[in-house]
């Protein structure tokens, strides 16, 4: 009888426990790749990458028809990767389309660094708002503000700003979320990820870098669609326009709310 090589059935051992391993690491990757692939097939209405365009890379085609933001390195650093919005002059708009309603819940993504804070009245800064005025119906936006200083018409308190959500008819009667930890107030220079959501039953959630910040819950609110253009960079609304000065590299709307789950894969998506 022949001798057993232990040398050769150690090493066939080794190998075929790293091929395992790599078909196991395969298959998680594919599964995760799967699942996002299939959260941005079944309900991504807007994805603007601004990789060196602002074309809406979801299968929905709500391109920027306007734009006066100029090209910037992004998160990465990568030139040309996010756009820079000054605070006065750069904005884009996207055209109205009923795939932009979000009346089934919405999920609000971006990843932006702050630059400086708007010092016109109400002291608001907008990431992006769909509704001529936060006193529109179907109103959303993303954004940030000095509100709990306690006084959003004197100076600006720079040191106090935090981010904020709101989906509804009306700001006032809407499903509204602020991340209220101070240790939480915005830096300027320094990069987020936001991620706001609102279901079907009016619970609003807001993620700042994958984290839940905040939940509201508003039985009351209601949601009629707009025909209004959705703003990128400030809004609508000429007598407060709430101009945003930083680098958005990422924006992302899904047509309805995600769990942590899902979120968090959105985050580390947007995040990398």
């Amino acid at each position: 009888m022949k001798s057993i090589n232990t040398n050769f059935l150690v090493l066939a051992t080794v190998m075929l426990a790293c091929s395992c391993s790599k078909t196991a690491t395969t298959t998680s990757s594919l599964q995760s790749s799967s699942e996002d692939n299939a959260i941005t097939r079944t309900s991504l209405v807007a994805w603007y990458t601004f990789n060196g365009d602002v074309l809406d890379h979801s299968s929905y085609g709500n391109n920027v028809s306007l734009n006066s933001a100029t090209p910037a390195s992004g998160k990465d650093g990568t030139p040309n990767s996010g756009y820079y919005f000054d605070g006065s002059s750069g904005y884009m708009v996207v055209p109205n389309s009923t795939s932009l309603n979000g009346q089934h819940g919405i999920t609000l993504a971006a990843t932006v660094n702050t630059l400086g804070f708007y010092r016109g009245q109400y002291h608001a800064n907008r990431i992006l708002q769909k509704g001529f005025q936060d006193q529109s119906d179907g109103v959303y936006f993303l954004g940030f503000d000095d509100y709990l200083s306690g006084d959003n018409t004197g100076s600006v308190a720079d040191s106090m700003e935090s981010f904020y959500g709101t989906y509804g008819n009306n700001q006032f009667n809407s499903v509204g979320v602020r991340d209220t930890n101070s240790s939480d107030f915005i830096q300027k220079n320094r990069w987020y990820t936001i991620v706001y959501t609102v279901d079907t039953n009016k619970v609003g959630k807001l993620y700042v870098n994958g984290e839940l910040k905040g939940t509201s819950y508003n039985a009351s609110s209601g949601f009629t669609p707009n025909n209004d253009d959705l703003y990128i960079g400030k809004t609508e609304n000429p007598g407060y326009p709430y101009w945003f000065h930083g680098i958005i590299d990422e924006i992302r709307i899904y047509n309805r709310a995600y769990d942590a789950g899902a979120v968090g894969q959105i985050s580390k998506d947007m995040g990398k």
